[in-house]
């Protein structure tokens, strides 16, 4: 898992689902639980990182509770009427209310989880939407431009130059240079090309 000295962690909650975020030096950490399914928990590297595969999703968490207590107010209610009949009115008053409930449950977009999820190797990467999810998602993409800075925005004008520029362009469009250290790039890369395509033996 990530941390150390240092490491910094957000966590968020919303309907019964809970993340926490670890931001070390050199790994992100990740934890979800969901109380309607399992845990997940793992560290990944930036490499991981790197796509734009990033879709939103939306769950209803409170559904399998309410379904739950509404099944079990129409079973308590039928109990009711055959053994406490006094009760039988007013279990059956609660039983339309965990319906009706959970009708509202269904269609109201205020009972729902809404994520950002990403794309990792080792199992998608899923940010709550709440008043942290920008700062979480911002930390992770620094962490994506950082690595792709450290390992691909070195000029290698032994490759392919029309390759080499495609990189450079992608680099530009990640927002890993900036339009200057592009530009640098291209004309240091078309020097380089001109270079090679001068005949032999001409004198510099």
């Amino acid at each position: 898992m990530a941390g150390g000295i240092g490491a910094e962690q957000i966590r968020q909650s919303r309907w019964g689902v809970t993340t926490r975020f670890t931001f070390g030096d050199d790994r992100l950490g990740y934890r979800i639980a969901d109380v309607s399914s399992r845990e997940t928990d793992y560290a990944w590297d930036a490499i991981d990182c790197t796509s734009l595969d990033r879709i939103t999703i939306k769950a209803r968490r409170p559904i399998q509770l309410l379904s739950a207590l509404t099944y079990a107010l129409a079973i308590g209610s039928l109990l009711a009427n055959n053994y406490l009949p006094r009760y039988g009115i007013a279990a059956a008053v609660l039983c339309l209310v965990a319906l009706l409930v959970l009708v509202l449950v269904r269609t109201n977009a205020t009972f729902a989880v809404t994520f950002t999820e990403i794309a990792v190797p080792g199992g998608p990467i899923r940010i709550i939407v709440d008043r942290q999810h920008d700062a979480i998602l911002a930390r992770i993409e620094d962490a994506q431009r950082v690595f792709l800075r450290r390992t691909l925005a070195v000029l290698d004008l032994t490759a392919e130059t029309d390759a080499e520029a495609h990189k450079f362009d992608w680099l530009l469009d990640r927002g890993v240079i900036d339009a200057r250290e592009h530009g640098q790039a291209i004309a240091r890369l078309m020097a380089a090309d001109a270079m090679k395509h001068l005949p032999s033996g001409t004198l510099n």
